[in-house]
């Protein structure tokens, strides 16, 4: 009809004007893309790069590796016989050192656990809407580390674990931690104390402190600052046993699989295995203990105070406790008074032989304690600075390879020539060399110093030869 030409027409007319009036905009699902019309060639598509290797077969000598856990898990079920467990496991110890917390938090979120349904008699009660639930929920040992894993930001870290690995309960807190050990674990070969809590108070910050160190001495443990806050201006503080914290796992590990391995080479070659020459001191034996306090410092000052002195799941040993400041003063004492003609393991031997007791940590000072005591005084004095410092004696100044050399840079600044300094018997990191130059008569006379003066004169001259030559 004429009526449907007209409109055909108008709508033909329509669409060319919109095309000539667009020629440089092209329309590609509902998006307008800018053609090479407009502004030339478009730019390549880049190559997206290789996946990086996240997750490694943890076996010794077996090297596969992929980006794809799914892949790495198949290969330990197939090649190495893991189980399922082992495998989350080793699952969440690789994306923990890779740092992907995010995963970690996803899956807790979705695999929460479920509390089972029990009848009158104690029966469990299976649920069958609980299921599908089953099937995606990991084993408690899984759940158990992937809460360890966790910030501690995240809600499910504020929960405490039973140190005992027989038992492994989780609690709320240290109060519920403390019952718990007195109504199950009061007969275990670990635990001392009546696992009760006390309270006290305080006037000052001084007065709190004379009583945690009386404390500490009358009970052989140390209260290690854990965490502070304040809160409507009072400051909370918070310490635990200072043989409770994160354990490394990975370090035990490699450890473990050192000793495995000599154990493998000794059997082969049919030799004896001996004991590892050297053992760390691993001081933080398990995450939780029931040995706390928390002080709280009000408005006025007073410190509130709520403690435990009770312990489980680790021994009593004196030596692993820190050297307190009396203790490091005792040392210190002694180093200025024998630094003359004693090396420091016979520093050591004489600060144990004038303690006798066995429950103190003087009892158990060894020659690391006194290298650790020297290494402390340097950087005091360092801060400290002037009469102090150049009043010092030389077993702390001037004593390490820095320092010597900031000693030479400041004569030479002032036009002075840099004399090497005299070493001490038996005194800084390699202290054993003094004693034995001393024992010989090796000490440098007025004649090696002027031997001395004559290396350095001619090591000045050769070095201002060879700039006369560079600038030539």
């Amino acid at each position: 009809t004429p009526f449907v030409d007209f409109t055909t027409s108008i709508v033909t007319l329509s669409i060319d004007f919109s095309a000539a009036a667009m020629s440089t905009v092209k329309v590609v699902r509902g998006a307008r893309i800018l053609t090479a019309e407009l502004y030339g060639e478009p730019r390549e598509k880049l190559v997206r790069p290789p996946r990086t290797v996240f997750f490694k077969c943890p076996e010794r000598g077996c090297g596969f590796e992929h980006a794809q856990w799914s892949l790495v898990a198949q290969h330990l079920f197939h090649h190495h016989g893991y189980s399922q467990d082992l495998i989350d496991l080793e699952e969440c110890e690789q994306r923990k050192t890779r740092r992907n917390k995010s995963w970690l938090k996803k899956r807790l979120a979705t695999v929460a656990a479920t509390s089972p349904i029990v009848d009158e008699d104690g029966n469990v009660v299976e649920d069958e809407n609980q299921e599908n639930e089953v099937d995606v929920k990991p084993s408690p040992v899984v759940l158990e580390a992937m809460l360890k894993l966790v910030p501690r930001g995240n809600g499910a870290k504020d929960m405490c674990t039973c140190p005992l690995e027989e038992c492994a309960e989780q609690v709320p807190n240290r109060v519920e931690l403390i019952k718990h050990a007195r109504t199950k674990h009061i007969d275990h070969p670990t635990a001392s104390g009546t696992f009760d809590i006390r309270t006290e108070l305080f006037e000052n910050e001084d007065d709190f402190r004379d009583w945690k160190c009386r404390l500490e001495d009358e009970f052989g443990m140390y209260y290690s600052c854990e965490s502070t806050s304040q809160a409507n201006g009072c400051k909370h503080f918070f310490y635990v046993c200072h043989r409770s914290g994160r354990v490394v796992r990975r370090m035990r590990m490699l450890r473990e699989a050192r000793h495995a391995e000599r154990a493998r080479k000794a059997e082969a070659l049919d030799l004896p295995l001996s004991p590892p020459k050297r053992r760390l001191k691993v001081v933080k034996s398990q995450e939780y203990c029931t040995a706390f306090m928390r002080a709280r410092r009000d408005l006025v000052g007073r410190f509130h105070v709520a403690y435990s002195t009770s312990h489980i799941g680790h021994d009593q040993d004196p030596a692993m406790l820190p050297l307190t400041p009396i203790m490091k003063k005792i040392i210190y004492d002694r180093i200025v008074a024998e630094h003359g003609s004693s090396s420091m393991s016979l520093i050591a031997s004489r600060i144990r032989d004038a303690c006798p007791d066995a429950s103190s940590r003087l009892h158990y000072v060894s020659m690391t304690d006194v290298i650790e005591v020297i290494r402390m005084e340097r950087k005091r004095l360092a801060r400290v600075g002037g009469e102090e410092a150049a009043n010092a004696l030389d077993i702390f100044t001037h004593a390490g390879r820095k320092g010597r050399r900031k000693m030479g840079e400041e004569l030479l600044m002032r036009g002075e020539r840099h004399r090497p300094p005299r070493y001490c018997g038996g005194v800084g990191v390699r202290g054993g060399g003094g004693v034995r130059a001393g024992r010989r008569g090796m000490r440098p006379d007025d004649e090696q110093v002027e031997e001395e003066e004559m290396d350095m004169d001619s090591k000045e001259h050769l070095l201002g030869l060879r700039g006369q030559r560079t600038i030539k």
